[in-house]
């Protein structure tokens, strides 16, 4: 699986190598989908492209890469800090990041910290054929039959999973994360919610669209994807 990645650097030629560095050393993990020079710019383009992981420079004209990542309300992607500067890597820990690479960038930092964030996505499940997935619950991991999983919605940086017959748990993972988690059997209707196909139980076409599930919760569908779900449940058979 690749992971989609997203590029800011306000410095062109910094922003450059950067992507060279990662097509030429880890190409077999990391998928650059896009980049930027300019902060505001990447802010759009974050909410089309849907990166899994943002290399993040620190020090930019407009704002510092800490304020860039408090304009979004939900950070839905893993975060690789590169910059010059290394008096900011404790302010990296405290967001949440997943490594802090310093410029010029060695090779070797670079892979394994793709290596560390592959490994992360790796984790999330254990084969798609496979009935079960695995949640990391603070003290060891359950394994959860997937028809069990009424939702799953993102809540900041934690996803809340929704079961039919017994109480939500909440793990400290983005939503995004799940996304991949089983396309036959899971689809992300917006930006804060998965549902599982299998508890579908009605669906409302007014306004945009709203699906209604086995446990009476309601989500709306969002336009972007909406095309989409109406494919996936097969709608101009219905």
């Amino acid at each position: 699986m690749l992971i989609k990645a997203y590029v800011l650097d306000d410095e062109d030629l910094g922003r450059k190598n950067l992507i060279q560095l990662i097509e030429k050393f880890c190409s077999d993990k990391i998928e650059i989908v896009g980049s930027n020079t300019s902060p505001l710019a990447a802010r759009k383009e974050i909410d089309v492209l849907e990166p899994n992981l943002l290399f993040l420079d620190v020090q930019m004209p407009a704002i510092s890469g800490f304020e860039f990542l408090e304009l979004f309300s939900e950070i839905s992607f893993d975060v690789i800090f590169v910059t010059a500067y290394d008096r900011y890597s404790l302010n990296a820990i405290k967001v949440g990041a997943i490594d802090y690479i310093l410029k010029p960038v060695n090779i070797q930092e670079l892979k394994l910290a793709c290596k560390k964030v592959h490994q992360r996505f790796s984790k999330l499940n254990i084969g798609k054929s496979f009935s079960k997935i695995m949640v990391y619950s603070g003290n060891g991991y359950n394994f959860i039959e997937k028809n069990e999983i009424v939702s799953l919605q993102g809540q900041d940086n934690y996803t809340k999973i929704v079961f039919l017959n017994k109480p939500a748990i909440l793990v400290s993972k983005t939503i995004k994360e799940y996304e991949d988690l089983d396309k036959n059997t899971f689809f992300r209707i917006h930006k804060s919610a998965i549902i599982n196909l299998n508890h579908l139980k009605s669906f409302f076409s007014h306004d945009g669209g709203t699906v209604v599930l086995t446990d009476g919760s309601e989500f709306s569908v969002s336009r972007r994807r909406i095309k989409e779900f109406k494919e996936k449940i097969n709608w101009a058979a219905l």
